[in-house]
């Protein structure tokens, strides 16, 4: 993708919709469409929301999770949204119809995270609070594989080709598993010195995978050879306290990701230098999500609130 296309690159500046109390307390995860036509929010109140960013306006509500929702994708065929839930399933409704399809159990603990490779929608892989990885079926709507991983899994992503999945985890690490065995491939041990919080790969290339800790630290990693080619810090940035969900740019130039301050920082990849500020929320900013289309950027804070930038 050329930056160029989208008259100087994705750096969003400007507020485009500020969508107050879209849940009660603490909205945890965002995520847009592939398409780029609808946004995911899900949180505390154990809702799943869909909008349509460009206008600012809710077109569904779904419902069914028992537990805060954690974290939500949408398949890649954009047909469906799945939600990882702190009552130990992941549930997944049809966008068109919002009623839920399956009820995905196993985890003995809270669901942490969902990821999908980019070419395939009929399985997905989810990390949670009890220590396992596990790869589901969603044709069938059952676990097809577990992976024991030895800590805590807070985070979890494919790679877009499908072959790797990362996982980001309480001891600090990031592994590295083989998404068709289940194999260990790679650990970076104390890639963090405190949990790692958030793994996120480049939306489009499979260049870079970007981790968020509890060190207040955001790491880029080069997934070739597996060097940490940024170390992305500023005085503002605090994620000690919640998850905090950065991303990626879909050219791979920029990160983004918010803090305790209500600030959203953007960082440049290539010479790890502050790009951009953005500040409008009034609490604490839990996650970012980048469209895949365009320089449009929402993000979601404690409060319930989610904003649109452009």
């Amino acid at each position: 993708l050329d930056a160029a296309e989208f008259g100087g690159g994705y750096l969003p500046k400007s507020v485009k919709h500020v969508l107050s109390d879209t849940h009660e307390g603490f909205v945890h995860a965002a995520c847009f469409s592939n398409k780029g036509t609808l946004l995911a929010t899900g949180g505390a109140d154990q809702i799943v929301k869909l909008w349509e960013p460009k206008k600012g306006s809710c077109s569904s509500t779904l419902r069914g999770a028992l537990g805060s929702i954690l974290d939500v994708k949408f398949t890649p065929d954009d047909n469906f949204v799945v939600a990882a839930g702190a009552d130990g399933a992941l549930r997944m409704w049809s966008v068109e119809s919002g009623r839920c399809k399956h009820t995905l159990t196993g985890h003995r603990d809270k669901v942490h995270s969902v990821s999908f490779a980019s070419s395939e929608s009929k399985k997905c892989v989810s990390g949670g609070q009890d220590r396992t990885i596990r790869i589901w079926d969603l044709n069938k709507g059952y676990c097809v594989q577990n992976i024991a991983c030895g800590s805590t899994c807070f985070s979890v992503a494919m790679s877009q080709n499908g072959s790797f999945v990362y996982s980001g985890h309480f001891d600090g690490s990031v592994r590295v598993w083989d998404f068709r065995t289940g194999s260990l491939e790679k650990q970076l041990s104390q890639l963090h010195t405190s949990q790692v919080s958030s793994v996120v790969t480049s939306p489009m290339s499979d260049r870079y995978l970007v981790s968020a800790g509890k060190d207040n630290t955001i790491k880029v990693v080069d997934l070739v050879n597996f060097e940490t080619v940024q170390v992305l810090e500023n005085p503002g940035l605090r994620c000690g306290g919640n998850k905090v969900v950065p991303c990626i740019s879909p050219d791979d130039s920029t990160v983004a990701c918010g803090s305790n301050n209500g600030s959203i920082y953007m960082w440049s990849v290539r010479t790890g230098g502050l790009e951009h500020e953005l500040k409008k929320h009034k609490n604490g900013v839990l996650a970012c999500a980048w469209s895949p289309s365009s320089a449009m950027l929402a993000s979601a804070d404690q409060k319930g609130d989610v904003i649109v930038w452009d």
